[in-house]
């Protein structure tokens, strides 16, 4: 429940460029677009207004804590990511920070800030650090998980691949300070263990299995993941209309088509509304060039985690049916809520895509104290 605001004054310095312009080296420059920067100074503010106006200028929300009551801050920020701002915020503040787990986009009292790494409209955090040492199995797995929670800012919606994550993120380097690796990673049976995380709206999470930590280890310096996405480099709006009467319906993206096959009420009952979609590409009649890209990034992977129903917005996990290994041909499954027959069925599909790396660099990580 958002807390009421004070009236006292606030004094904003803002820049006459938004944004201090990124290098071209870096890595995440192809998302700047999804995200808009925040440019604030001030002095002896109260840590609520603050955010108040690092949420006006990003265009984002977050709920605010419960029985919050917010210190006086003084910040100094330019052209930086909407989640830097707000964890700069919570730092000074100091009783403050999101709320740990990936389902809940909110403020929590005593959360604080955990190490974070920032990707453009996409904020890391290490949410936590396990020691596990195995007594029971028959062949023992000691181990350091790493749990990494990633979020994004409402503008960007990634092309979740592999399903159900916004990319692969993988550990490239995990050290301690004697400069022994924890990598590579550990192995273990699915069946015995908690799961390696998944997404939801506007978070995903991994869980990363190394090495264990020597036993008087209570820091890891360095920890140095890499993470892939596909990036959406121009993406279309496909539109149907009145989907539940138009089965068979054709709508070209570029150089393959995407066939509104069955919209329908689940036959399970409910509100649930059923689709199947056919994405397909003629790959006789493809140049060269668009054959080589469709081959590089198949065409179950084009489409947005991303839907409206009659205006009404929402996020969708599509469900490839069939083995899916032609990248010129596949038929996706989703569902949607609707109490009513919808008038109108808008989707996102990417018309080019291409592959980014952008490394994310965590430094200090603490790690609980061994047990005996």
């Amino acid at each position: 429940m958002p807390v009421a605001m004070t009236c006292l004054p606030l004094v904003l310095v803002l820049a006459l460029s938004l944004q201090d312009k990124a290098p071209p080296s870096d890595p995440a420059e192809p998302l700047r677009k999804f995200w808009k920067p925040v440019t604030l100074a001030v002095q002896k503010a109260s840590a609520q207004e603050v955010l108040q106006e690092i949420m006006k200028q990003s265009g984002e929300t977050l709920q605010m804590a419960r029985d919050w009551e917010p210190k006086s801050i003084s910040v100094d920020l330019k052209g930086v990511p909407f989640w830097r701002a707000v964890d700069e915020v919570c730092r000074l503040d100091g009783n403050l920070g999101l709320h740990p787990s990936r389902h809940n986009l909110e403020l929590r009292l005593g959360a604080g800030v955990p190490p974070t790494a920032y990707a453009g409209p996409v904020r890391f955090a290490i949410q936590e650090v396990v020691r596990v040492r195995e007594i029971r199995y028959p062949a023992r797995f000691d181990r350091t998980e790493i749990s990494v929670v990633a979020r994004w800012t409402s503008g960007y919606t990634p092309i979740l691949d592999p399903w159900p994550y916004p990319g692969t993120l993988e550990v490239v380097r995990a050290m301690d300070r004697q400069g022994r690796s924890l990598l590579p990673p550990v192995a273990l049976e699915e069946t015995f263990v908690r799961s390696a995380g998944g997404s939801s709206g506007r978070s995903a999470e991994w869980l990363f299995r190394l090495q264990p930590a020597d036993r008087t280890e209570r820091v890891l310096p360095v920890v140095d993941l890499r993470w892939k996405p596909l990036h959406a480099e121009e993406v279309q709006d496909v539109v149907f209309e009145n989907p539940m009467q138009t089965d068979g319906v054709a709508r070209r993206v570029g150089d393959f088509t995407v066939t509104l096959q069955r919209c329908a009420r689940d036959e399970k009952g409910g509100s649930m509304i059923e689709a199947r979609l056919a994405l397909h590409a003629d790959s006789s009649t493809l140049a060269p060039e668009a054959r080589r890209a469709i081959e590089e990034v198949p065409l179950q992977r084009r489409m947005l985690n991303e839907s409206e129903l009659d205006g009404k917005k929402g996020w969708q996990f599509f469900k490839v049916m069939g083995d899916g290994r032609n990248p010129f041909d596949v038929a996706l499954q989703f569902w949607m809520d609707g109490e009513h027959p919808p008038q109108k069925l808008k989707l996102r599909v990417a018309r080019r895509v291409s592959s980014l790396s952008i490394p994310i660099t965590f430094a200090d990580v603490p790690i609980p104290e061994a047990g005996k």
